[in-house]
C-alpha cells in the first residue's frame, strides 16, 4: 500500500523575516538620518512595497498549504482589483514628495476648459500700458530684485478682523510659471491645446487681454506639463522663456512678437539629447540689465554650449555668451557683491559670478548637481554684500560662501558653512530676514541662523510650495504658499516657530508656482486655475 507524499510546504517564517528587513528598510528611508530626499525615500519605499508584495504572491501562490482553489481565486480577485484600479483611476500627477495626484478616469482633461490657444492680439490700447512702471510692480520671477521679498508693503497681521478677500479665479492651462505684474496687468505662461501661451490679464478682474500662442508642447507626468519660467516684463516688453527652450520678445500693447530664438537649436540640443540632460524641461527665467536679457542656455556638452548668454533687448541680437556650462533650472540674478555688479547663476554642478558687460567669468565654486536627476532648482540668495547662501533639495541641503576681491580685482569664493539638513529646498527658494533665512525644507518650514548655518527651528508641513517675505523691519510677514495652495501668513521670527497669522484656501490643486504681490493684491495660480486675493494693507 502506498503512501502519497505530502505536498512541500515552504515555511512561512522565513518569509517573515525578509518583509521584515524590507519594513526596516523602509523605516530607516523614512526616519532615519534626516539627510536624503523625501520623494527619493518615497519612490524607493513604493518600490520596497511592491517587491513585499510580490514576495507574499508567490509564497501564498507556491509555497502555502492554502487548497488550489483558494489560491486560484485569491490570485484571479488580486488582479480583478488591479485591473479595476487602472480602468477607473488615472494618475493625474506627482507631488514634490512623490504622492500621486488620482482623479476618476472619466473626468474630462482640464485643457478642454480652456479656450483656443491661437494667438489673439490685443486692442493696443493705452490701457494696456507696460511702460509705465510704479514702485508696487512685480515685474519677474520672486519680484523687484529676485530676493523673494517686497519691501514696500506692509500688511495687515490680523486675518480674523480683516480676512482676504477673492476678487477673482479663472480657469488655466498647464505650468509652473508664476505671474509678472506691471501697471495693472498680470502676465504668465501657460500650456494649451500643444501650444505654449503668454497670457495678459487684467489685475482688476482677471479678463484676457491679449494670449500669443507658439507651437510645441512639454510634457512628462512626474515633473507635469507645461512651461516653467516666469516672464519678465521691462520698458513695455515681455520677455518669456518656455519649456522647449523658445526665447521670446513681445510687444506688452498687443502680445505681437518682436523677436524670438530657439536656444535648444543654437546650442545644439536636439529633441533627444534635451530630454536626456535636461529631462524637465528648461525653467530659467529671463532677466533684463543694461539694455540686455539675460537667460542660462547651456548646450550639447560635445559642442556648443554656453551657460549663460545675453541678447540685445531692443534687436535680439547676441550679445555675448559666457563660458560652457550645463543650464540648470534656476535662473540668473544680477546683484552687487564685494564691491562690483555681477551676474550670479546656478548652473549643473556649480554657482557663478560674470560680468554682466560681457559674461567674464570673476569666481565659481562646485554645488553638486545634475540637471535630469538630482537638479539645481533654488536661486543664489544674496547675503549682505559679500556672501551668496546656494540651497537645494535631493539630501544635499545649504552653503553660505563668502565672495572676496583681491588689490588685483581677482575674485574667490569660500566657503563660510555647509549644512546637509538645512534649507533643503527642493523647488522653492529662501528669504532672508534679519539675519536668518526662512524656506519650505523638504516641505516643512524652517529658520536658519545664517551665522551660523544652525536650524532654529522646523516646523510646518506645507508641502513643496512657495515663500515670499512682504515688508521689512518687524513689521514684515512671510506668506506661504503650501503645495496644496493654501495661501498662510506666518511670522518670521527665530524665536516664533511656525506661528501662523493666517490662512486661506487660495487654489485647488498641486501648486508649485511662486507668488506675485502687487500692492494689496496676491496673484497666484497653478496648474489649473489662477486667483487674485486681496489683503488689507496698513495705511501710512
Amino acid at each position: 500500500m502506498s503512501t502519497a507524499r505530502p505536498a512541500r510546504v515552504v515555511p512561512q517564517l522565513p518569509v517573515l523575516l525578509v518583509l521584515l528587513v524590507i519594513a526596516g528598510g523602509v523605516a530607516w528611508l523614512q526616519f532615519g538620518d534626516g539627510t536624503g530626499d523625501g520623494g527619493v525615500n518615497n519612490a524607493m519605499s513604493y518600490g520596497a512595497a511592491i517587491l513585499s508584495l510580490a514576495i507574499y504572491v508567490l509564497w501564498f501562490l507556491l509555497g502555502s498549504h492554502q487548497r488550489v482553489g483558494v489560491r486560484v481565486t485569491g490570485l484571479l480577485v488580486g488582479l480583478a482589483l488591479v485591473g479595476g484600479a487602472f480602468f477607473l483611476v488615472r494618475v493625474e500627477g506627482w507631488s514634490g514628495s512623490m504622492i500621486p495626484y488620482l482623479r476618476w478616469a472619466w473626468e474630462p482633461e482640464r485643457e478642454s476648459r480652456l479656450p483656443t490657444a491661437a494667438t489673439i492680439p490685443g486692442a493696443g490700447e493705452p490701457s494696456i500700458d507696460l511702460v509705465t512702471t510704479g514702485p508696487l510692480d512685480f515685474p519677474g520671477f520672486l519680484g523687484p530684485d529676485r530676493s523673494a521679498a517686497v519691501r514696500g508693503v506692509t500688511l495687515e497681521r490680523d486675518w480674523d478682523a480683516q480676512p482676504p478677500q477673492l476678487e477673482w479665479t479663472v480657469a488655466c492651462g498647464s505650468g509652473w510659471s508664476g505671474f509678472a505684474v506691471v501697471n495693472g496687468v498680470a502676465i504668465t505662461h501657460e500650456q494649451r491645446r500643444g501650444q505654449q501661451v503668454v497670457v495678459a490679464r487684467a489685475v482688476a478682474d482677471g479678463a484676457e487681454l491679449w494670449r500669443y500662442a507658439s507651437p510645441g508642447m512639454y510634457q512628462l507626468q512626474l515633473a507635469g506639463d507645461g512651461p516653467r519660467a516666469t516672464p519678465f516684463v521691462h520698458a513695455g516688453r515681455v520677455y518669456a522663456h518656455d519649456a522647449l527652450g523658445r526665447l521670446t520678445c513681445l510687444d506688452g500693447r498687443d502680445g505681437s512678437l518682436v523677436w524670438e530664438h530657439d536656444l535648444r537649436a543654437m546650442y545644439g540640443m536636439g529633441k533627444e539629447l534635451e530630454e536626456k540632460l535636461v529631462q524637465f524641461g528648461r525653467s530659467p527665467s529671463p532677466i533684463v540689465h543694461d539694455g540686455r536679457v539675460l537667460i542660462a542656455a547651456g548646450g550639447d556638452p560635445d559642442g556648443k554650449q554656453a551657460g549663460l548668454v545675453a541678447f540685445d533687448a531692443e534687436t535680439g541680437e547676441l550679445a555675448w555668451e559666457g563660458p560652457p556650462r550645463q543650464l540648470s533650472h534656476a535662473s540668473p540674478n544680477v546683484v552687487e557683491i564685494a564691491g562690483r555688479t555681477q551676474v550670479v547663476v546656478t548652473n549643473e554642478d556649480t554657482v557663478s559670478g560674470h560680468d554682466p558687460s560681457d559674461g567674464t567669468l570673476l569666481w565659481e565654486h562646485p554645488w553638486d548637481g545634475t540637471t535630469s536627476a538630482s537638479a539645481n532648482n533654488s536661486q543664489p540668495t544674496l547675503v549682505g554684500n559679500d556672501r551668496i547662501l546656494v540651497s537645494k533639495g535631493y539630501g544635499q541641503g545649504s552653503k553660505l560662501l563668502r565672495i572676496t576681491a583681491d588689490e588685483s580685482g581677482a575674485f574667490t569664493a569660500e566657503e563660510l558653512w555647509a549644512n546637509r539638513r538645512a534649507l533643503r529646498t527642493k523647488f522653492t527658494n529662501p528669504v532672508v530676514h534679519e539675519g536668518h533665512a526662512y524656506a519650505l525644507s523638504d516641505g516643512i518650514l524652517s529658520c536658519v541662523d545664517l551665522a551660523t548655518g544652525d536650524r532654529v527651528w522646523r516646523d510646518g508641513r506645507y508641502g513643496h510650495g512657495q515663500v515670499l517675505l512682504a515688508g521689512a523691519g518687524a513689521a514684515a510677514v512671510l506668506l506661504v504658499l503650501s503645495e496644496e495652495g493654501e495661501l498662510l501668513m506666518v511670522e518670521p521670527s527665530p524665536s516664533a516657530e511656525n506661528s501662523v497669522l493666517g490662512r486661506v484656501q487660495a487654489l485647488e490643486g498641486r501648486t508649485w508656482n511662486t507668488i506675485a504681490l502687487y500692492g494689496d493684491r496676491v496673484v497666484v495660480r497653478n496648474a489649473e486655475e489662477a486667483a487674485c486675493w486681496r489683503l488689507a494693507v496698513v495705511e501710512r
